[in-house]
């Protein structure tokens, strides 16, 4: 062999580095995905639950009107 001549060898290696390369700058990008996954997640469901709070909050609001619409009602009946 010549020295200076590129080997399969040389070839394998600089694909492995490069495997190796690009594993390395994924891994940190793929767990800021998945933390910001874990973030929008957890908004996702708080705004969830805000939206619950609201709606029951004026259910309740919605039943007493009822309820003193029926009194007003039941007092002229009688």
């Amino acid at each position: 062999m010549e020295s200076g001549s590129i080997t399969s060898k040389d070839i394998i290696g600089w694909i492995v580095a490069i495997i190796i390369s690009l594993i390395g700058s994924l891994v940190p990008l793929l767990i800021k995905i998945k933390n910001l996954e874990n973030m929008l997640y957890k908004e996702i469901i708080a705004r969830k639950d805000l939206e619950i709070k609201q709606l029951k909050k004026e259910n309740e609001e919605l039943k007493k009107k009822l309820e003193e619409e029926n009194k007003k009602l039941k007092k002229l009946i009688k």
